[in-house]
């Protein structure tokens, strides 16, 4: 069979001509010395590329004993397949196309080298955002801690003062390689998804309202060091869910847990209560719970800690957590939850200078429960003095 070369001594040689498939191997001007049984065969299908050596080679076409064979050199044939996925997005490229980009597996670029493989035990991935204004203290980036598809894209900005611990130590890759063991690749990216479209949104949230502060250095370098490590933490505990969760083998569970986080803090915060009281209906241990409550009173406290920077009022935001968080740990997870949720609202209105009045007026579901049965009564009770009234003797 003939040898196709690129202008080089490197090429590739036809073995086999299949009626749907060829047969190649690589040969090189050292490997023409040498018998072609000693190099690795390669089986490439009618319509299928596949690697071998330094070429991309694709079968385009079989007729009788010819076969029509395209051969390009390997990392030129996936730059253009890269470029394939990020060209229509062009002038448009968002932080999170290139979380997806960075996820890529062999099988969406036609079996050339994905951008997530399991030829390094750690390979972590850092995006890098840079303003045209102000980049000396707002540039920022996210990062996986490991592998990206095992891993929750976490925040930083330039002006921090820390990162969580478990991101510097080496537990957070550590943790994410675990994962990788336990999913494989792919099965985490659309839960992992979620999380980070809330960080992206609470990010852009923590940028505009950072323009009030951007004279103030020291207090602008706090408040985003809290508001990062904040979904560090929660993405580890997040993760931690994950791992044990891989212990069940229950796809029902996986789907419920997947549900977890929604659009933004507050819509996560009310999708975890719901979530409590699906993973109920599963008897399982409430080790599940408490890492969900975990993640709740997480996301307060951090809330909390932000408006505190800012100067703002925290006095009945921190009321509400700390009923919230005592009737979370006595199992009242309903009842803790409605108090969770208006100490967000109350820390998230003061930072956003918004009366929290609106919110006092409201009661927590338990109240609400109580409020009801009493008005209940007192109906009942007037609608048997009205009877008794109506039919007093004349």
């Amino acid at each position: 069979m003939g040898v196709v070369r690129l202008k080089s001594l490197y090429g590739i040689r036809i073995v086999e001509i299949g009626d749907d498939f060829v047969s190649v191997v690589p040969v090189s001007f050292f490997h023409a010395l040498k018998s072609s049984n000693l190099a690795v065969i390669t089986k490439i299908n009618l319509g299928e590329r596949k690697t071998v050596g330094y070429f991309s080679v694709e079968l385009l076409d079989i007729d009788g004993n010819k076969a029509k064979v395209r051969v390009c050199n390997k990392f030129k044939a996936w730059e253009e397949k890269m470029l394939e996925h990020i060209q229509p997005k062009y002038g448009s490229i968002t932080i999170k196309d290139m979380i997806n980009w960075s996820r890529l597996h062999s099988e969406d670029l036609d079996g050339l080298r994905p951008m997530c493989q399991d030829f390094f035990e750690y390979e972590t991935v850092a995006i890098y955002k840079i303003p045209k204004q102000n980049y000396e203290i707002m540039s920022s980036g996210w990062f996986s801690a490991n592998h990206a598809c095992s891993s929750i894209y976490v925040p930083f900005h330039i002006c921090d003062t820390e990162i969580y611990d478990p991101y510097e130590t080496g537990e957070a890759a550590a943790l994410s390689l675990e994962l990788l063991d336990a999913y494989g690749h792919d099965v985490l990216t659309p839960y992992f998804s979620n999380v980070e479209e809330v960080f992206l949104h609470e990010i852009e949230v923590a940028e505009d309202i950072s323009t009030e502060i951007i004279l103030d250095h020291e207090k602008l370098s706090s408040f985003f060091t809290i508001v990062d490590i904040g979904m560090q933490r929660q993405a580890w505990l997040t993760e931690r869910l994950w791992m044990e969760l891989s212990q069940t083998s229950s796809q029902p569970l996986m789907d419920v847990v997947g549900s977890l986080w929604k659009h933004n803090y507050s819509t996560s915060l009310k999708s975890m209560n719901s979530t409590i009281h699906d993973i109920q209906e599963f008897f399982i241990s409430t080790v599940f719970i408490d890492a969900i409550g975990d993640i709740a009173l997480d996301i307060c406290q951090s809330r909390i800690d932000t408006a505190r920077i800012l100067k703002m009022s925290t006095e009945k935001a921190e009321q509400e957590y700390q009923t919230g968080k005592t009737l979370f740990d006595q199992g009242k997870y309903s009842s803790a939850f409605s108090y969770l949720e208006r100490s967000f609202e109350y820390a998230d209105m003061a930072i956003k200078g918004i009366s929290p009045v609106s919110l006092d007026s409201r009661m927590p579901e338990d109240e609400q429960l109580d409020f009801s049965i009493r008005g209940m009564i007192i109906l009942l009770m007037i609608g048997v003095i009205f009877v008794i009234w109506a039919f007093r003797p004349k």
